[in-house]
């Protein structure tokens, strides 16, 4: 599978939070024909977990999550920083594996996007065979990079590593972010909610604040109706 075509057209950040207490930081850019990406890190023991939304995962759009571990005093995860905020093409093997690479691959300056890569390190006759990818803005990795550096010290090495397992997590009805237990959030109430159906649903800090809502105005994006009705009513609670 070879490498895809940049998508060209202005992306522009949304929202940016700066790290909480929690050891959790989380961030949003706007693409005009894809609408909007998430990028989340949180502190889990002695790694990094990175989520991004959406990612392609073999085909599919979907939350992709990885795990960042700290095997070697920060090292490595430092060389990840400096590539990110650097826009440098950067590659190292996965947590745990000798056969799948996680590369950071900078588009050109026109393009501003790059993209971080999950792939199988045997190139075969097509070249590298990617199992997950994501593109995001310039700038979101490079805020990316600062926020790994800034983690690396909230990391505790006397934490055994565990065996990875996918985190649970609900999702803004508001901008669909991935929202983790233990995350600040909202509630989007329904007063109408049928009988045994879920009555409220958490809303991230960005929906509630109606920073999201009056970000994609200001951007001129076309809000589906069934969306905007959520993010307005998501801005008056």
């Amino acid at each position: 599978m070879g490498r895809r075509k940049a998508n060209k057209s202005r992306r522009t950040g949304v929202g940016r939070m700066d790290i909480w207490p929690t050891g959790e930081w989380y961030a949003t850019a706007l693409n005009n024909h894809e609408g909007l990406h998430h990028i989340d890190l949180r502190v889990i023991g002695n790694s990094i977990q990175l989520t991004v939304s959406p990612a392609d995962c073999e085909g599919a759009a979907d939350v992709w999550q990885v795990r960042l571990r700290n095997d070697d005093n920060g090292q490595a995860l430092r060389r990840l920083a400096r590539a990110l905020r650097a826009d440098t093409p950067h590659g190292q093997f996965d947590a745990g594996s000798e056969e799948r690479v996680l590369a950071f691959i900078p588009n050109s300056p026109e393009s501003d996007v790059g993209e971080l890569v999950l792939g199988l390190a045997e190139i075969g006759p097509d070249g590298i065979h990617y199992l997950r990818r994501a593109e995001l803005p310039m700038h979101l990795w490079t805020d990316a990079g600062e926020v790994i550096e800034e983690l690396i010290p909230w990391l505790d090495p006397a934490v055994p590593h565990e065996d990875w397992r996918f985190a649970e997590f609900t999702s803004c009805p508001g901008c669909a972010r991935p929202i983790f237990p233990g995350m600040w959030a909202g509630l989007l109430i329904h007063c109408d909610a049928p009988v045994g159906a879920e009555a409220a649903e958490a809303a991230c800090y960005h929906c509630m604040s109606g920073h999201t809502l009056r970000n994609l105005d200001e951007c001129g994006f076309a809000i589906p109706e069934q969306q905007r009705s959520i993010l307005e009513a998501l801005n008056v609670v």
